[in-house]
């Protein structure tokens, strides 16, 4: 086979399930697709194309993630944490945030309700004062961080430095192991992240809402509820 059928074969989106909503929000692991619902009130297994829920609030959650043990999300009371069959969810950190992102490793790092700090929750807790507000956040396998603004994103380390930035405007994004995915009205765009290359689209589809990362196979959700998945190649 071709390099170009190779390159081809891998970009053609794989069809994994029809949801009824829109999420809010998205976390995918090696075993695990996880769905906030629209509203924010309810978390969602996804399980071929059943969903279950496995957690309800009665306030409405802010964001999720997962690593390969624990699911995490934030609602009004803090940092939440959710086993396998548990019915409850501890706190591990209070105060408000405005966003969360767990690496592969488990370490979490937190945005400030204000977007000007970051928390870094390993063996030790760090805090990081950040150059620029920022409103979303996101974390790659190996601890690379995305700080979304208007019309920017910013790659950083894990203490939140600056390494480069990416101006476009975006719906989502989603750290993989090397490249940074975006979402945006004219589809998906790769980036690499060691280089700050210049943009790649590899989806050209308007319909695109949200974005997550296992390594680099990319999951994204578009206007009518379907969820893909597409394996790119460097």
């Amino acid at each position: 086979m071709s390099v170009l059928a190779i390159l081809i074969f891998a970009l053609v989106p794989l069809k994994r399930a029809a949801i009824p909503f829109i999420p809010k929000d998205m976390a995918v692991t090696e075993n695990h697709i996880y769905l906030l619902g629209q509203q924010g009130f309810e978390i969602y297994e996804l399980r071929g194309e059943s969903l279950r829920v496995v957690y309800s609030s009665e306030n409405p959650l802010r964001s999720i993630d997962a690593d390969p043990i624990f699911l995490y999300f934030l609602d009004r009371e803090g940092l939440k944490v959710l086993t396998g069959g548990a019915e409850r969810a501890g706190v591990l950190k209070g105060g408000r945030f405005r966003d969360l992102a767990v690496s592969e490793a488990g370490i979490i790092f937190l945005l400030g309700r204000e977007g000007d700090k970051l928390h870094l929750l390993d063996v030790e807790e760090e805090e990081f004062t950040l150059d620029y507000p920022a409103e979303k956040l996101e974390c790659s396998p190996t601890g690379f961080l995305g700080f979304g603004r208007e019309k920017e994103i910013e790659i950083a380390d894990s203490r939140g430095n600056p390494l480069g930035e990416i101006s476009m405007e975006y719906r989502d994004f989603a750290l993989g192991a090397e490249g940074l995915y975006i979402a945006s009205a004219e589809g998906i765009f790769r980036v690499q992240v060691d280089s700050i290359s210049n943009p790649t689209k590899l989806i050209g589809d308007s319909s695109i809402q949200l974005i997550d990362c296992l390594g680099d196979t990319v999951y994204y959700i578009n206007a009518l509820g379907e969820l893909y998945l597409i394996s790119p190649t460097n």
